[in-house]
C-alpha cells in the first residue's frame, strides 16, 4: 500500500471509530438518565421542575 493511501485509510478508520463511540455514548446516556437528571446536571432547576410536572410529555 502506498504511503498516502495508508494515511487516508487511517483517517477513515479513525472517523468510523469516533462515530461509533459517540453513537454508543449517546444511546447509553438516554437509557441511564431521565430528562430531570440531565436538567439537574446542567444546573437548570426550573427545567428539572418542569420535567417533574404531571403535564410534561415524554417524546421518545
Amino acid at each position: 500500500m502506498k504511503r498516502g493511501n495508508r494515511k487516508r485509510v487511517s483517517v477513515g478508520l479513525l472517523v468510523v471509530i469516533l462515530t461509533l463511540v459517540l453513537s454508543v455514548t449517546a444511546f447509553v446516556a438516554t437509557q441511564l438518565f431521565n430528562s430531570k437528571e440531565i436538567a439537574e446536571h446542567l444546573r437548570d432547576r426550573n427545567l428539572a421542575v418542569a420535567f417533574e410536572g404531571s403535564e410534561a410529555i415524554e417524546i421518545n
